[in-house]
């Protein structure tokens, strides 16, 4: 017992107190012990604790690959489905400790328990390049007999370094020869971008893939090509037939499921793609104009901003999407303003994020702050306004103060001065903003390495409420 209540101070102590370069080795074998406990919390605690380590955790990985498996949760909620697990904590703690834990992790490949090869699959996709002569093991696991499994390869195989002209094939014969098996080629087809990021081979297969009978394929292939923007131009006029679809995907939140039609995400991608998608300027009008659909509406109007600017439709959408910001349907209005990025579009969201939020479940602020996000360094003018909300206290903003650092690591250099605010969550209770806040400061010391200019941004937090 007391050996126990030894190692339990060990988790919460060590972390915060032993630089990473003098970290023990027995430190690490404390830790591994811990992954053994019956409390998934302890479990999960530790493997976290691992993952600060990187690769000093050489020892744990065994422990770690036997961790992929385990389900537990570190809390208590209602909806699991909402937390991370066990096997969560232990990927990531593969993955920081880099190249050393490829080989166990191909050899997981082949063990015997799904959840194992499934997240062993994911993990080297998330190691990326690290992790490049996995592929050939990859390429076997996509023969392999759960969909689980066989989706997390064909995920990794499009990370982690295969040339375009190797893996695209391969992705292609895959949805060809799966035409029984729609959620498979759902995976191929949104894999299709990181297979080939500058579109110059898979293009025709996103558009094949709108032509397909069956919705959560046509979603797939129009989520993908939006994904593309620009590039994905010459499907526009199979976007542009895909209008007039009946036809609804499968969605769902949390633990509830549901349908919404295809044409939402057929109507993002034309927006996405911008002026190359003219041919659709009539279909959008109608559609903004007339649909039942209020999301379709505003995505119509944010599509007719972005292909059109300066013609009248284009006036009559912005001034659709800036009334439902203050009334209506605000979240997708803001995230609508955030894909078109321009200066009226950031004015509205700024003043957005400064009023207090009316939303049912409190989530217009959330959805504000990550549009931000999504427009970047053009939206440098948010910064102050986004320190703000990092200081926000009540509970029920906790969503906007995750949301505005992630925004502020968007926007790079232009953040720069929010790095003492962030560098204060590291002090937060919660593992997700003290995670989010890490990768912002990360992101824009990055972008800002090397650089003398001014940003133009505050460097005192606003004091606008």
């Amino acid at each position: 017992m007391v050996r126990m209540c030894g190692l339990y101070y060990l988790l919460f102590s060590i972390c915060p107190l032993i630089p990473i370069t003098e970290v023990a080795a027995d430190d690490v074998a404390d830790l591994v012990t811990l992954l053994k406990s019956d409390q998934p919390k302890v479990r999960y605690d530790a493997a976290r604790s691992l993952n600060k380590f990187g690769a000093k955790a050489k020892p744990a990985i065994k422990p770690l690959i036997a961790a992929l498996k385990d389900d537990g949760a570190p809390t208590e909620f209602g909806i699991q489905i909402l937390g991370p697990r066990v096997r969560d904590a232990a990927s990531d703690a593969l993955v920081r400790i880099g190249r050393p834990a490829v080989p166990a992790l191909i050899e997981a490949l082949s063990h015997k328990n799904n959840t194992t090869r499934e997240m062993a699959a994911k993990t080297l996709g998330e190691l990326g390049p690290l992790a490049k002569n996995s592929i050939s093991t990859l390429t076997k696991t996509l023969d392999d007999p759960e969909d689980e499994v066989r989706c997390s390869a064909i995920g990794a195989i499009v990370r982690v370094g295969a040339e375009p002209k190797v893996v695209v094939p391969l992705l292609e014969q895959i949805f060809r020869s799966s035409q029984n098996n729609d959620f498979i080629r759902v995976w191929v087809l949104e894999a299709l971008h990181d297979a080939d990021p500058q579109g110059t081979m898979v293009i025709p297969i996103l558009v094949e893939g709108l032509k397909d009978s069956n919705g959560d394929v046509m979603s797939a292939a129009a989520r993908t090509l939006e994904i593309f923007g620009a590039k994905g131009g010459l499907a526009a006029n199979e976007l542009n037939k895909a209008l007039a679809t009946t036809k609804v995907r499968w969605d769902i939140v949390a633990d509830v499921g549901f349908t919404v039609p295809v044409r939402i995400d057929v109507v993002r991608a034309l927006a996405a793609i911008g002026p190359d998608a003219a041919v659709a300027e009539p279909s959008l009008i109608r559609l903004m104009e007339h649909d039942k659909n209020e999301t379709i509406r505003i995505w119509s109007a944010a599509a007719l901003v972005r292909i059109t600017p300066d013609k009248p439709a284009a006036k009559q959408g912005m001034t659709l999407l800036l009334q439902t910001l203050e009334d209506g349907y605000q979240d997708m209005a803001a995230e609508a303003l955030g894909a078109i990025g321009n200066e009226t579009a950031i004015t509205a969201l700024i003043d957005a994020l400064q009023t207090p939020d009316m939303s049912k479940y409190g989530t217009f602020r959330v959805t504000v702050a990550s549009a931000l996000g999504k427009i970047g360094p053009p939206a440098k003018a948010a910064v102050p306004i986004l320190r703000t909300a990092l200081l926000e206290k009540r509970e029920s903003h906790f969503g906007v103060r995750c949301a505005s650092a992630i925004a502020l690591g968007k926007m790079g250099a232009a953040a720069k001065s929010a790095i003492p605010d962030l560098s204060g969550l590291s002090h937060s209770d919660d593992e997700y903003l003290r995670d989010v806040a890490a990768e912002a400061i990360e992101k824009i010391k990055k972008k800002s390495a090397g650089s003398n200019t001014s940003d133009g941004v505050e460097n005192k937090p606003s004091n606008i409420k």
